[in-house]
């Protein structure tokens, strides 16, 4: 049993492409070509295809490890290397991901598996950090009251980790009153 969808579409291209290839050495030798010239030739030829293909092995190999070891998902957010954005298609050649900015790229499976990947849809929490700066008019009685509201607002939240929004002052500076607010959500 195949481990997931992606595999079964990257196995039957394999696939086809090897058929194609026989087919093709089938249709040569019954056509009357002899095939034994070939055949010496490409065994000179090798060491230069070889260098020529290296990165497309290097590629298939790292698609293959990708699509094994379910490192990322269609549909998962990740980040790899200055690239972010949610996977859109999965092949042994390349990975493509679309950017926040609708943008698509496409990475060499290769690079990939050779660089750090964060996995932004497998995280079972994140962490929230948000500074408000609020006005120096601002009264000391309000400060309190945005304070307490905020916290109030954030632990109701079903999603907010309880016991983990932490809320305080941290700093007046020329631009004004800072409110650091902290807190995991899942």
């Amino acid at each position: 049993i195949l481990p997931n969808k992606n595999a079964t579409l990257v196995i039957c291209r394999v696939i086809k492409g090897l058929i194609y290839v026989i087919a093709g050495f089938i249709i040569i030798t019954e056509l009357g070509y002899n095939l034994n010239g070939l055949a010496t030739g490409l065994g000179i030829g090798t060491a230069a295809i070889a260098l020529a293909v290296q990165d497309v092995v290097k590629n298939l190999l790292g698609g293959a490890t990708i699509l094994m070891d379910r490192v990322f998902i269609v549909g998962d957010y990740i980040e790899s290397e200055g690239y972010a954005g949610t996977v859109e298609d999965i092949t042994f050649r390349s990975t493509r991901i679309r950017t926040l900015d609708q943008t698509e790229i496409t990475i060499p499976n290769g690079e990939l598996v050779n660089s750090y990947i964060t996995n932004w849809s497998k995280m079972e929490k994140r962490r929230i950090q948000i500074n408000l700066m609020l006005d120096f008019s601002t009264q000391f009685e309000a400060l309190l009251r945005i304070k307490k509201k905020i916290e109030k607002i954030l632990n109701e939240y079903p999603h907010v980790i309880k016991d983990t929004v932490h809320i305080n002052y941290t700093e007046i500076n020329e631009e004004g009153i800072k409110l650091y607010i902290y807190l995991y959500m899942f």
